[in-house]
């Protein structure tokens, strides 16, 4: 499941994300509305998930968001695992998957 949430990040800095379950890496994309590379994040998304059923994703607009000093931030789209960057603008969906599968597999 895909959720869009505009929402402070200080979560990103000080654990996981509201709302993703114990134990699921905590994946973020930082995103823009005036970004043209991020009108296809929810594609790529969307590629991710059924590649990868049961992906938790939080997409935030921070154009609307507070962005505290200290969270790695370059540009948009920005995607994060457990507040690190896996990717600076869209990933390849398999490369994600890929990287998630590993995520899982260190913290499992």
């Amino acid at each position: 499941m895909i959720d869009h949430y505009i929402l402070t990040l200080p979560l990103l800095s000080s654990g996981p994300v509201a709302g993703i379950p114990t134990g699921v890496p905590a994946v973020v994309v930082l995103v823009t509305s005036d970004c043209p590379a991020c009108a296809r994040v929810h594609e790529v998304l969307a590629e991710v998930r059924r590649l990868s059923p049961g992906v938790e994703v939080t997409v935030v607009d921070i154009a609307a968001a507070y962005l505290p000093e200290g969270v790695p931030f370059v540009g948009t789209p920005t995607y994060l695992i457990e507040d690190r960057i896996v990717s600076l603008g869209n990933p390849d969906p398999q490369d994600f998957v890929t990287i998630l599968e590993g995520w899982r597999t260190r913290d499992g």
